[in-house]
Protein backbone atom coordinates (compact mmCIF):
# COMPACT_ATOMS: atom_id res chain seq x y z
CA UNK A 1 0.00 0.00 0.00
CA UNK A 2 2.66 2.09 0.94
CA UNK A 3 4.20 1.76 -2.89
CA UNK A 4 1.17 2.27 -4.44
CA UNK A 5 0.68 5.53 -2.34
CA UNK A 6 3.85 7.21 -2.98
CA UNK A 7 3.20 6.13 -6.63
CA UNK A 8 -0.16 8.07 -6.64
CA UNK A 9 1.69 10.70 -4.82
CA UNK A 10 4.08 11.20 -7.53
CA UNK A 11 1.73 11.04 -10.42
CA UNK A 12 -0.18 13.74 -8.67
CA UNK A 13 2.95 15.98 -8.36
CA UNK A 14 4.10 15.55 -11.71
CA UNK A 15 0.42 16.12 -13.37
CA UNK A 16 0.34 19.28 -11.07
CA UNK A 17 3.87 20.92 -12.49
CA UNK A 18 2.78 19.26 -15.73
CA UNK A 19 -0.42 21.68 -15.46
CA UNK A 20 1.11 24.88 -13.87
CA UNK A 21 3.43 24.80 -17.16
CA UNK A 22 0.70 25.13 -19.15
CA UNK A 23 -0.83 27.24 -17.52
CA UNK A 24 2.24 29.73 -17.18
CA UNK A 25 2.72 30.27 -20.66
CA UNK A 26 0.63 33.50 -22.19
CA UNK A 27 -0.96 32.38 -25.78
CA UNK A 28 -3.05 33.09 -28.24
CA UNK A 29 -4.77 32.02 -31.24
CA UNK A 30 -3.70 34.03 -34.49
CA UNK A 31 -5.63 34.43 -37.64
CA UNK A 32 -5.49 36.06 -40.94
CA UNK A 33 -4.94 36.59 -44.37
CA UNK A 34 -2.06 36.88 -46.53
CA UNK A 35 -2.06 37.91 -50.25
CA UNK A 36 0.54 39.00 -52.60
CA UNK A 37 1.67 42.20 -54.42
CA UNK A 38 -1.23 42.24 -56.43
CA UNK A 39 -3.81 42.30 -53.69
CA UNK A 40 -4.38 38.32 -54.99
CA UNK A 41 -4.85 35.16 -52.07
CA UNK A 42 -1.53 33.45 -51.78
CA UNK A 43 -2.67 29.97 -51.52
CA UNK A 44 -0.24 27.23 -49.49
CA UNK A 45 2.14 29.99 -48.24
CA UNK A 46 3.57 28.47 -45.29
CA UNK A 47 4.11 31.13 -42.26
CA UNK A 48 6.24 29.73 -38.87
CA UNK A 49 6.41 30.92 -35.21
CA UNK A 50 9.11 31.20 -33.87
CA UNK A 51 8.16 29.21 -30.87
CA UNK A 52 8.42 25.97 -30.44
CA UNK A 53 5.05 23.47 -30.31
CA UNK A 54 5.83 22.69 -26.68
CA UNK A 55 8.98 23.07 -25.34
CA UNK A 56 8.08 20.07 -22.33
CA UNK A 57 6.69 17.39 -25.42
CA UNK A 58 8.89 15.26 -27.73
CA UNK A 59 8.26 17.93 -31.01
CA UNK A 60 10.40 20.51 -28.76
CA UNK A 61 12.41 20.90 -31.68
CA UNK A 62 9.22 21.70 -34.23
CA UNK A 63 7.84 25.13 -34.75
CA UNK A 64 4.38 26.20 -34.56
CA UNK A 65 3.46 26.76 -38.61
CA UNK A 66 0.65 26.44 -41.25
CA UNK A 67 -0.09 27.22 -44.38
CA UNK A 68 -2.78 29.03 -46.20
CA UNK A 69 -5.43 27.93 -47.56
CA UNK A 70 -6.94 28.35 -51.36
CA UNK A 71 -8.01 32.26 -50.01
CA UNK A 72 -4.72 33.12 -48.15
CA UNK A 73 -6.73 31.78 -45.08
CA UNK A 74 -4.31 30.94 -42.11
CA UNK A 75 -4.59 30.24 -38.41
CA UNK A 76 -1.79 29.77 -35.89
CA UNK A 77 -2.83 28.15 -32.39
CA UNK A 78 -1.07 28.73 -29.28
CA UNK A 79 1.73 31.14 -30.01
CA UNK A 80 3.06 33.64 -28.17
CA UNK A 81 1.03 37.05 -27.24
CA UNK A 82 4.51 38.97 -28.84
CA UNK A 83 6.03 36.91 -31.23
CA UNK A 84 7.71 36.74 -34.86
CA UNK A 85 6.29 35.58 -37.38
CA UNK A 86 8.57 33.78 -40.33
CA UNK A 87 7.73 33.28 -44.07
CA UNK A 88 10.15 31.72 -46.57
CA UNK A 89 9.15 31.25 -50.16
CA UNK A 90 11.03 30.95 -53.24
CA UNK A 91 9.78 34.44 -55.11
CA UNK A 92 10.79 36.30 -51.62
CA UNK A 93 13.80 36.70 -49.21
CA UNK A 94 12.95 35.91 -45.82
CA UNK A 95 10.08 37.90 -44.02
CA UNK A 96 9.35 38.76 -40.90
CA UNK A 97 6.69 40.09 -39.40
CA UNK A 98 5.79 41.50 -35.72
CA UNK A 99 2.63 40.30 -33.74
CA UNK A 100 2.04 42.90 -30.71
CA UNK A 101 -0.67 40.82 -29.80
CA UNK A 102 -3.42 41.04 -32.23
CA UNK A 103 -5.38 37.87 -32.71
CA UNK A 104 -6.20 38.96 -36.49
CA UNK A 105 -4.03 39.99 -39.12
CA UNK A 106 -4.07 40.89 -43.10
CA UNK A 107 -0.52 40.50 -44.66
CA UNK A 108 0.29 42.05 -47.74
CA UNK A 109 3.73 40.75 -49.60
CA UNK A 110 6.18 42.88 -51.45
CA UNK A 111 7.36 42.51 -54.99
CA UNK A 112 8.51 39.50 -55.72
CA UNK A 113 12.35 39.37 -55.71
CA UNK A 114 14.65 39.21 -58.88
CA UNK A 115 17.48 37.31 -59.47
CA UNK A 116 20.33 38.84 -60.97
CA UNK A 117 22.52 36.05 -61.99
CA UNK A 118 25.90 38.18 -62.67
CA UNK A 119 25.35 41.28 -60.70
CA UNK A 120 29.18 41.25 -59.39
CA UNK A 121 30.29 40.72 -63.46
CA UNK A 122 28.46 42.13 -65.70
CA UNK A 123 28.69 41.54 -69.11
CA UNK A 124 29.94 44.00 -71.06
CA UNK A 125 29.90 44.58 -74.98
CA UNK A 126 31.67 47.59 -76.35
CA UNK A 127 32.33 49.56 -79.36
CA UNK A 128 34.19 52.58 -80.42
CA UNK A 129 32.88 55.66 -80.27
CA UNK A 130 32.17 57.29 -83.89
CA UNK A 131 31.31 61.36 -82.10
CA UNK A 132 32.15 63.06 -79.24
CA UNK A 133 30.40 62.26 -75.91
CA UNK A 134 28.05 64.89 -75.51
CA UNK A 135 27.71 66.89 -72.22
CA UNK A 136 24.75 67.94 -70.88
CA UNK A 137 24.11 71.54 -69.10
CA UNK A 138 21.81 72.10 -66.59
CA UNK A 139 20.98 76.29 -66.80
CA UNK A 140 18.04 76.65 -64.53
CA UNK A 141 15.83 80.09 -65.94
CA UNK A 142 15.05 82.70 -63.34
CA UNK A 143 11.30 83.58 -62.59
CA UNK A 144 11.04 86.92 -61.17
CA UNK A 145 14.32 86.74 -60.01
CA UNK A 146 13.99 83.43 -58.20
CA UNK A 147 14.48 79.46 -59.94
CA UNK A 148 11.80 77.39 -60.26
CA UNK A 149 11.70 74.44 -58.36
CA UNK A 150 8.95 72.34 -58.64
CA UNK A 151 10.07 69.26 -56.71
CA UNK A 152 7.60 69.63 -53.68
CA UNK A 153 6.40 66.46 -52.27
CA UNK A 154 3.41 67.10 -49.95
CA UNK A 155 2.16 64.16 -47.91
CA UNK A 156 -1.73 63.74 -46.17
CA UNK A 157 -1.70 65.96 -42.98
CA UNK A 158 -4.55 66.80 -40.64
CA UNK A 159 -6.40 69.99 -40.08
CA UNK A 160 -4.03 72.84 -38.96
CA UNK A 161 -0.90 70.64 -37.77
CA UNK A 162 2.47 71.93 -39.06
CA UNK A 163 3.01 72.04 -43.35
CA UNK A 164 5.28 69.27 -44.39
CA UNK A 165 6.86 68.28 -47.32
CA UNK A 166 8.68 65.18 -46.50
CA UNK A 167 8.42 62.00 -48.69
CA UNK A 168 8.24 59.77 -45.60
CA UNK A 169 5.84 60.33 -42.53
CA UNK A 170 7.68 60.31 -39.14
CA UNK A 171 4.63 60.65 -36.96
CA UNK A 172 5.75 63.80 -35.54
CA UNK A 173 3.58 66.31 -38.02
CA UNK A 174 0.26 64.37 -36.81
CA UNK A 175 0.33 65.70 -33.06
CA UNK A 176 -3.20 67.43 -33.29
CA UNK A 177 -4.29 64.41 -34.86
CA UNK A 178 -3.03 61.79 -32.17
CA UNK A 179 -4.32 64.13 -29.46
CA UNK A 180 -7.98 64.41 -31.11
CA UNK A 181 -7.81 59.89 -31.00
CA UNK A 182 -6.28 59.76 -27.29
CA UNK A 183 -9.55 62.12 -26.23
CA UNK A 184 -12.26 59.81 -28.38
CA UNK A 185 -10.60 56.05 -28.15
CA UNK A 186 -11.98 54.58 -24.93
CA UNK A 187 -10.91 51.12 -23.53
CA UNK A 188 -13.72 48.63 -24.40
CA UNK A 189 -14.67 47.36 -20.91
CA UNK A 190 -15.38 44.11 -22.23
CA UNK A 191 -11.57 44.22 -23.32
CA UNK A 192 -10.45 45.41 -19.69
CA UNK A 193 -12.81 42.35 -18.31
CA UNK A 194 -10.97 39.63 -20.54
CA UNK A 195 -7.83 41.09 -20.15
CA UNK A 196 -7.45 41.82 -23.47
CA UNK A 197 -4.22 43.67 -24.78
CA UNK A 198 -2.75 44.21 -28.05
CA UNK A 199 -2.12 46.02 -31.42
CA UNK A 200 -4.73 47.52 -33.75
CA UNK A 201 -3.88 48.97 -37.20
CA UNK A 202 -5.99 50.60 -39.40
CA UNK A 203 -5.42 51.69 -43.25
CA UNK A 204 -7.68 54.50 -45.05
CA UNK A 205 -7.38 56.63 -48.33
CA UNK A 206 -7.33 60.29 -47.92
CA UNK A 207 -9.02 61.51 -50.90
CA UNK A 208 -8.37 64.58 -52.98
CA UNK A 209 -10.95 66.54 -51.15
CA UNK A 210 -9.58 65.84 -47.85
CA UNK A 211 -12.63 62.98 -46.94
CA UNK A 212 -11.87 59.94 -45.68
CA UNK A 213 -12.58 56.46 -47.34
CA UNK A 214 -11.32 52.99 -47.73
CA UNK A 215 -11.32 51.97 -43.57
CA UNK A 216 -9.35 48.41 -43.81
CA UNK A 217 -8.94 46.52 -40.45
CA UNK A 218 -5.16 45.84 -41.12
CA UNK A 219 -4.74 44.21 -37.09
CA UNK A 220 -7.25 43.77 -34.63
CA UNK A 221 -7.42 42.45 -31.64
CA UNK A 222 -11.34 42.61 -31.02
CA UNK A 223 -13.31 42.67 -27.60
CA UNK A 224 -14.70 46.16 -29.14
CA UNK A 225 -10.99 47.84 -29.74
CA UNK A 226 -11.37 47.49 -33.12
CA UNK A 227 -14.42 49.72 -33.52
CA UNK A 228 -13.35 52.26 -30.71
CA UNK A 229 -10.32 53.00 -33.24
CA UNK A 230 -12.60 53.07 -36.61
CA UNK A 231 -14.99 55.47 -35.24
CA UNK A 232 -12.33 57.47 -33.96
CA UNK A 233 -10.78 58.22 -37.15
CA UNK A 234 -13.98 58.59 -38.94
CA UNK A 235 -14.62 61.37 -36.65
CA UNK A 236 -11.71 63.09 -38.29
CA UNK A 237 -13.34 63.03 -41.31
CA UNK A 238 -13.21 66.11 -43.75
CA UNK A 239 -10.65 68.00 -41.49
CA UNK A 240 -8.03 66.53 -44.08
CA UNK A 241 -5.58 67.79 -46.92
CA UNK A 242 -5.00 66.04 -49.32
CA UNK A 243 -1.20 64.80 -50.79
CA UNK A 244 0.02 66.72 -53.92
CA UNK A 245 3.18 66.18 -56.08
CA UNK A 246 4.20 68.96 -58.19
CA UNK A 247 0.95 70.79 -57.81
CA UNK A 248 -0.95 68.16 -58.94
CA UNK A 249 -3.49 66.72 -55.65
CA UNK A 250 -3.43 62.38 -55.36
CA UNK A 251 -5.02 60.16 -53.57
CA UNK A 252 -3.14 58.31 -51.04
CA UNK A 253 -3.37 55.43 -48.03
CA UNK A 254 -2.57 56.13 -44.56
CA UNK A 255 -2.25 54.08 -41.74
CA UNK A 256 -2.84 54.37 -37.87
CA UNK A 257 -1.88 52.32 -35.35
CA UNK A 258 -2.92 52.26 -31.49
CA UNK A 259 -2.05 49.84 -28.71
CA UNK A 260 -4.32 48.38 -26.37
CA UNK A 261 -2.59 48.02 -23.20
CA UNK A 262 -3.75 47.30 -19.18
CA UNK A 263 -1.19 48.52 -16.25
CA UNK A 264 -0.98 47.21 -13.01
CA UNK A 265 -1.60 50.57 -11.39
Amino acid sequence: MKIVAVLLLSLLISLTASAQEIIKRDTINLHGYIFDSNGKPFKYLTIKSTQYQADYSDYKKLKISTRTDTNGYFELKGIKRFDTLKIIHVLYDTLTYLNKGSRYMVIYLPTERTININSNSPIQITQKRLHEKAVAIYKPQPVNACILFTEVHILPRYKNDPYSNTTSGNGKEYGELVDSLKNHIKYPPQAVANNIEGTVELEFTVEKDGRLSNFRLLKGIGYGCDEQVIAAIKKTNAQWKHASDNGMSYNMKESITVEFKLTDK
